[in-house]
Parts: C-alpha cells; sequence; structure tokens
C-alpha cells in the first residue's frame, strides 16, 4: 500500500515537472517567434461585408496585428486614412482595407459631374494633389474617307479639356492609380467617350490655378 502511495507521488511530480518544462519550452518558442517577426502593426480589416459607396466608420472595421515587415504601404493603418473615405468597390467581411478601396468623400458642384480617370489609358506627368487643375490631351484615331486631300495618318492629339479642377487622386505605393475630375455634362461625355474609344488620355498638371486665382474653367 505504502509503495502503491508512492509511485502514484513520484508519477504526479514527475507529471507536474514535464509539464512546467513544456509550458517554459512553449513560452521560450512564443518569445523566439515574435522576436523572429519582429515589430507588430496594427491593420484595418471589415468586420462586417462593406457596399461600394458606403461612408467608412468605425463600426464596419476591426484591427488585426501582423509583423511591420509584412505589411504593404497600402494596408489602412490609422484612422485618419480611412476619414472622410467612402468605399469604391465591395469589401467582403474580413478583407484587409487598402488606399486603393477607398476614395474621399467630396462635394462636387451641381452643375457638374465626377469623371475617374483611371491608369492606364490616362498617363499621369506628375504628381497630382486634390485641388490641383490638369489639361487632358487627348489620342485618338479619326474615321477614314475617300478624300484625297486628306492626309493617311488618321491619328490625333488634340488639348480636350483645359484647368479641370482635380478632386480626389488615389495612389498606391506612391503611385498615381486615378484620380477625380469635376466636369460638365458635356465635357463628361467626350472624356467618356476618349476613354471607351481612345489611345491614351495624358493628364498634366497646369499653373492656370495660380494664374487665374483658382478660378478658371474647363474649356
Amino acid at each position: 500500500m505504502f509503495e502503491s502511495r508512492k509511485r502514484v507521488f513520484i508519477f504526479t511530480i514527475l507529471s507536474i515537472a514535464f509539464a512546467m518544462a513544456a509550458a517554459f519550452l512553449f513560452s521560450n518558442y512564443i518569445k523566439q517567434t515574435k522576436q523572429s517577426l519582429g515589430n507588430m502593426v496594427s491593420i484595418h480589416v471589415a468586420e462586417k461585408d462593406i457596399p461600394a459607396g458606403s461612408p467608412i466608420t468605425s463600426e464596419f472595421l476591426s484591427t488585426i496585428e501582423m509583423p511591420i515587415k509584412y505589411a504593404s504601404e497600402s494596408f489602412i493603418k490609422s484612422a485618419e486614412q480611412y476619414k472622410d473615405k467612402i468605399s469604391l468597390v465591395p469589401i467582403p467581411k474580413g478583407e484587409v482595407l487598402t488606399v486603393a478601396m477607398l476614395r474621399d468623400i467630396s462635394n462636387v458642384p451641381t452643375d457638374h459631374r465626377m469623371v475617374q480617370l483611371r491608369a492606364p489609358l490616362a498617363v499621369f506627368d506628375d504628381q497630382i494633389n486634390p485641388l490641383d487643375r490638369v489639361d487632358l490631351f487627348s489620342s485618338y484615331e479619326t474615321e477614314a474617307d475617300n478624300n484625297p486631300k486628306q492626309p493617311k495618318d488618321r491619328r490625333i492629339t488634340e488639348l480636350t479639356l483645359k484647368n479641370v479642377e482635380v478632386l480626389q487622386v488615389s495612389k498606391q505605393d506612391s503611385k498615381i492609380i486615378s484620380i477625380g475630375v469635376a466636369l460638365k455634362p458635356e465635357q463628361a461625355k467626350r472624356i467618356i467617350w476618349i476613354l471607351n474609344y481612345g489611345k491614351e488620355l495624358r493628364v498634366v498638371k497646369s499653373n492656370s490655378s495660380i494664374e487665374q486665382g483658382g478660378k478658371g474653367e474647363g474649356q
């Protein structure tokens, strides 16, 4: 009877010792793993499905931790980055939010329309920021006719609109992927035609906003 109790006592002590050793080894492994990953950063993910065009608020979001070295510059890491933004596309639950998914909530004048100029068809010759003004040059090919006096080269590049106000700019890793410009309906129709059927739409920053005190009008 005494020997049986002695064995139970020894086995209990050994079990506790093994458990403590395992806990120590596991804790040490976690510590080493964290050290190898480096510093962590919080990034924002969708807490639930976010429809396109929805204002981004904290109720739509949650945060997760990930190593800084794996976090892209385009990830949304702070509330300032989604403040006064809306979603450009539907964002499913659990998706990491990126700069390219969001755009500013902007006030478009009542007699204007917002038109998005997106790369690669739109080419941006300079760094552009909201409230800048730009000139739009379009390149396209005209229809051929039987007039012998007309040149055979049907390719055209023209200044389509000038001094157009930029309302928003979307960037990814400091590279412009699209801009939103305010256009009157007839101007919007011309630009949309170029975007659909043209070869290229080149966006060139204008200094007319400085010369005219920021009151320029699109051509």
